[in-house]
Formats: C-alpha cells, sequence, structure tokens
C-alpha cells in the first residue's frame, strides 16, 4: 500500500494541478463577461476531447515502457518512447491541420450562438496549433511513468500552472507593453505552457535520469513498434471515441440555451472536476 500510494500521490497531484489550470483561466478571462467563458468552454471541450482521443497512444507507450523496464531492456523502453513520439507528431501534425481549418464549424457544430463562435474561433486555432508539442508531451509523460517517475510529470504540470498564470497576466490584461488580448491571450499562454512543458520532459528523458535515454537513432521509423503501440491503444482509441460523441452531443444540448447557461454550465462542471481528476491520478 505505501508504494501504491508513493507512486499515485505525485499522479494525483499532477491531475489537480491540470484543474487548477483550467480553473485560473476561467477566472482570468471571466472579468470580461459570460462571453469569453462560454467561448473558451465551448473551444476547450473541442481540444479536450481531440487530445484525449488521439492522445491514447501514450496508453500503447505506458505498456511497452513499462515491460521493457521490467524485464531490464531500457534501450527498448527507449526505442518506444521515440517511435511513440514519432506517432504522436504524426497526429499532432494532422490535428493542428484539422483544427486550423474547421475550427469555426467545429463551434457551429456544438450549436453555438454565432457570438460565441466569433469569440472562440481564434482561441481553438491557436492551441490547435500547439497539437504536436502537447501529444509528445502525453508520451513523454507517460514513459516517465512507467520507468517510475510520477515526480517529474507533478513538478512540470506545476511549472506549467506557474507559466500560464505569468503569461495569462501578461496577454489576457496587456500588461508589460503587451496588447490587451483578453481571451485570445489566454489561448497564447496555454499554448506557450505546452510548449514548454514538452520541452522540459523531453529533457529529463535525454538526460536519462530514470535510464530511459533515447538516441538519436532511436526515432528511425520502426513500423513493427509502432504497430505494437496502434494495437495496444486501439481499444483506447474506440473508448475515447464513445465518450466524445456522448460528451459533445451532451455539451450540444447546453449551448442551445445560450451564452450564459453555458458560461455557468463551463464554471460548475470545472469546479466538479476537482471531485474525480484525483480518481484518474
Amino acid at each position: 500500500n505505501r508504494h501504491i500510494v508513493r507512486l499515485a500521490a505525485p499522479a494525483v497531484g499532477e491531475n489537480l494541478l491540470h484543474t487548477t489550470l483550467l480553473i485560473v483561466d476561467t477566472l482570468m478571462v471571466g472579468y470580461y463577461g459570460s462571453l469569453p467563458v462560454a467561448a473558451s468552454a465551448a473551444a476547450g471541450t473541442i481540444l479536450w476531447r481531440a487530445h484525449m482521443t488521439f492522445g491514447c497512444i501514450e496508453r500503447g507507450t505506458t505498456a511497452l515502457v513499462a515491460r521493457a523496464c521490467g524485464a531490464g531492456d531500457l534501450r527498448a523502453a527507449a526505442r518506444a518512447f521515440a517511435q511513440s513520439a514519432l506517432l504522436a507528431t504524426v497526429l499532432g501534425l494532422v490535428l493542428t491541420g484539422a483544427g486550423v481549418v474547421l475550427a469555426p464549424y467545429l463551434l457551429l457544430g456544438l450549436q453555438c450562438s454565432p457570438e460565441v463562435v466569433a469569440e472562440g474561433t481564434p482561441y481553438l486555432r491557436v492551441i490547435f496549433l500547439a497539437s504536436v508539442p502537447r501529444l509528445v508531451y502525453f508520451v513523454g509523460a507517460a514513459t516517465l511513468r512507467a520507468a517510475g517517475d510520477t515526480r517529474s510529470p507533478m513538478g512540470i504540470t506545476f511549472g506549467m500552472n506557474i507559466s500560464n498564470m505569468v503569461f495569462n497576466y501578461v496577454l489576457i490584461f496587456g500588461k508589460c507593453g503587451f496588447p490587451e488580448l483578453k481571451l485570445l491571450g489566454s489561448g497564447i499562454s496555454t499554448a506557450l505552457s505546452i510548449l514548454l512543458a514538452c520541452g522540459a520532459v523531453l529533457w529529463l528523458l535525454r538526460a536519462g535520469r530514470f535510464g530511459v535515454r533515447p538516441r538519436l537513432r532511436d526515432f528511425a521509423p520502426d513500423f513493427a513498434i509502432v504497430r505494437k503501440i496502434v494495437r495496444l491503444a486501439a481499444p483506447s482509441l474506440l473508448e475515447e471515441i464513445t465518450i466524445s460523441v456522448g460528451f459533445l452531443t451532451f455539451f450540444s444540448f447546453v449551448a442551445r440555451l445560450g451564452t450564459q447557461p453555458l458560461a455557468a454550465h463551463a464554471l460548475a462542471t470545472r469546479l466538479e472536476s476537482l471531485s474525480f481528476m484525483a480518481g484518474f491520478g
């Protein structure tokens, strides 16, 4: 039990920090009223489901890396991460292209009002631009956890929170000579924080702190490993698609009620998530 708690406690902390980041974003953009809150909720829901659905490759990464580490084959663990990172890059590029082009249509598909679509489209596009670093971060953090390091991802997430608050303050409210970008500033802040988190996890892996140290040649495409990752992640992909269809359908019902109910729903669900994110950890 002590071993479980030692591994789980940082993961619980990491998930609670992710939730805190969302709550802080909501509080800051809420200064400008219900419209930016509603727009960030609609765009954030699309982003969350897109990144969680395609980010499920981290489950295949976790399985392969944990198995290799348990067998004492750290080279195989490093290759599994490298191939996962390649796959994450390809999927991230697809998400980036699709997200930037389809952003307004995705919001319209959720039955959002025209003002929510207009407010949320630039925000949605700028965070979709960070799809590659976000998916690479997912598989990098999964690799660290699978190797037994649950503390570093929590530390990186804490750093994300700090950098996000600083960038938010500067970009949302127009401080330190920057223009007042409001909701768009929050999107840029989130994208920059994701990029920094990705850089941090790659640096930790390159340092080989837990023995999983990828080399440049590990990134040469190895379709046998990629097939294993896809095979392991496929059931999770189907699960996430099912969840996404149900969740987005429900969200469209809320969006039809108008801007203020949508904003209120966003505030309530982000606070509610504190109750179950610990369980995910």
